[in-house]
């Protein structure tokens, strides 16, 4: 508040330069004194009239040397007028003096004199409670009048903004419990973001839980905008953070886990009782959404695409200074392990299933169906060495167990499906089961092509012991048909030399069959054996054949019909 003086006025002597807009003025000597300590407001009008808002201005004189004052001009809504010599001017009462007053006021303490209009000793009633809350809240003694719930609206008008949640502690939780369950929503039409603030450097980020307990469920669901893409629900894990120092070998931190894990089933809790197993394990479900169903009026559009499920592991980092980069990310598909058992057979492990869908049905041709592709990755390109090596696709069935009689290795089955039945057409083809080697790269700068990928089809051996038994075999059975099917060991011809087929056993009994094409040849090494022991009657010539040696010399054997 302003200091204050009775009779504080004089007149000007000296007006400001220019009049309108300049900030300092000279009152009568030796009335300067008059005046109360600076700041404080003062009314400025010309003399023998009465000061009003056409022709007066309120100042603030902000310091005093003397009889001079220095001003502020148009105080308190006034407008700046030409101030002249002659002027009164006066520390009077103005619109500030009052709202002062009122100000410091607001802030002074006043004793509580009554309560709800109640006087004396004053005993809080329920009533006075529900009124201030304006909500009824828990009694005990009346538990179906209690709010059995509190809405977002209520929230914000009680804390007058949208609310948040802020902890500096190690967790903050928000709980929702009721009989019928509850929600937690993030409104509007903005994306909605839950975030936990990093803790202090070099420590574990903060972490956010999403945690059911105790059978309850948890959804994240995206809404749905009219017309518009749905809302995408992004799970991001945090970036590692930087190295707290630039030392030498000092490196970032890792990024954080994604972890999508179902619940435990819960232990059997009843002791004695027979065929009382516990809960199964929580399973973990991700369905891509349906696509949108096509219109059916005048301008038909066909539906849209299912939703893609993709999960893909982290790219290798980049090396920074000639280094090697870092390896990517491993994909690890793997089934839970089978429970042990102390007085029984211990359960099956789980298995990994990749099941494509059925082609969806037609008015005239059925969808076809989903394919699944295992495929390696390919090695990376290098510039002045060698390219990375492709990655391998390994199909491993598992090792028999350990036991007083060994178990059974797993089946390794590549099946290729029937063909659908016809009703009145034709029935469809059977599909087909390839496996192909790779492709030796190819050179661009004179050097040597990559060698091409083998394909070995090789059966297991026997185990060792008292009596070893046979070896594995390997079997090609030919399709059944109205004529049988082939079993056809190819040789393609490059441009150099020509390929073979090598047919080894450990026995002298083999039979190679080189049919279909008239030109077709194959290269026998080592010894030819024939089935049947030598005969001494020679027989009559009828013709010949022709045979050729390794230097492709022909010779024509004479053969009897």
């Amino acid at each position: 508040m302003d200091s204050h003086k009775n009779f504080a006025s004089s007149a000007v002597v000296t007006a400001p330069s220019p009049a309108i807009s300049g900030d300092t003025i000279q009152v009568v000597q030796g009335e300067g004194d008059l005046f109360p300590l600076v700041p404080f407001n003062a009314v400025l009008a010309p003399q023998g009239t009465r000061p009003k808002q056409s022709n007066a201005e309120i100042v603030r004189v902000i310091d005093r040397e003397g009889d001079v004052l220095t001003i502020e001009r148009a105080q308190e809504s006034t407008e700046a007028k030409e101030i002249g010599e002659g002027w009164q001017i006066a520390a009077a009462i103005t619109v500030k003096t009052i709202t002062d007053i009122e100000t410091a006021l607001a802030s002074v303490s006043v004793p509580v004199t009554s309560v709800f209009g109640r006087t004396g000793d004053v005993a809080l009633l329920s009533a006075d409670v529900t009124s201030a809350l304006g909500f009824t809240p828990y009694n005990a003694t009346n538990p179906s009048g209690y709010l059995s719930a509190i809405t977002h609206a209520q929230v914000v008008t009680a804390l007058g903004s949208a609310w948040a949640i802020d902890s500096t502690t190690a967790r903050t939780t928000i709980n929702v419990s009721s009989t019928t369950g509850g929600n937690v929503e993030f409104g509007g039409n903005k994306p909605a973001t839950v975030t936990a603030s990093p803790a202090t450097p070099g420590s574990t980020n903060g972490r956010i839980y999403l945690a059911a307990t105790d059978g309850g469920d948890i959804s994240l669901a995206s809404g749905s905008a009219t017309g518009g893409v749905g809302g995408t629900i992004t799970l991001l894990t945090g970036k590692g953070g930087s190295p707290l120092a630039a030392t030498a070998n000092t490196t970032g931190g890792a990024g954080g886990l994604l972890v999508l894990q179902g619940g435990n089933g819960g232990d059997s809790s009843v002791a004695g009782v027979s065929s009382t197993a516990g809960g199964a394990g929580g399973g973990i479900t991700l369905i891509g959404g349906n696509g949108g169903v096509g219109s059916t009026g005048s301008a038909i559009k066909r539906g849209a695409a299912g939703g893609p499920i993709i999960i893909q592991s982290g790219n290798g980092g980049l090396s920074a200074a000639g280094a090697n980069g870092g390896a990517g990310g491993n994909f690890t598909l793997a089934p839970g392990t089978g429970g042990a058992s102390t007085v029984n057979s211990g359960g099956a492990a789980g298995s990994i299933l990749g099941i494509g869908s059925t082609g969806g049905a037609g008015s005239l041709n059925g969808g076809h169906g989903s394919d699944i592709n295992f495929a390696g990755g390919t090695g990376g390109a290098g510039t002045t060495g060698i390219g990375g090596a492709g990655g391998q696709l390994a199909l491993s069935s598992g090792i028999g167990g350990a036991a007083t009689t060994g178990g059974q290795g797993g089946s390794l089955d590549i099946t290729a499906n029937s063909g659908g039945n016809g009703t009145t057409g034709n029935g469809g083809a059977g599909g087909s089961a390839t496996i192909t080697a790779g492709s030796g790269g190819v050179s661009t700068s004179g050097g040597n092509g990559g060698a091409a990928g083998d394909i070995s089809l090789l059966a297991g051996a026997s185990g060792t012991g008292g009596t070893r038994p046979v070896g594995g075999n390997i079997y090609a059975f030919p399709g059944v048909g109205l004529t049988d099917g082939n079993v056809c060991l190819a040789v393609s011809v490059s441009n150099t030399a020509r390929g073979f087929v090598g047919i080894r056993k450990n026995n002298p009994a083999v039979a190679l069959d080189v049919n279909g094409d008239i030109l077709a040849s194959a290269t026998i090494k080592g010894r030819l054996t024939t089935d049947n022991a030598y005969t001494a009657t020679p027989p009559t010539c009828t013709g010949f054949v022709t045979i050729y040696d390794s230097t492709g010399t022909a010779y024509k054997v004479l053969v009897a019909a």
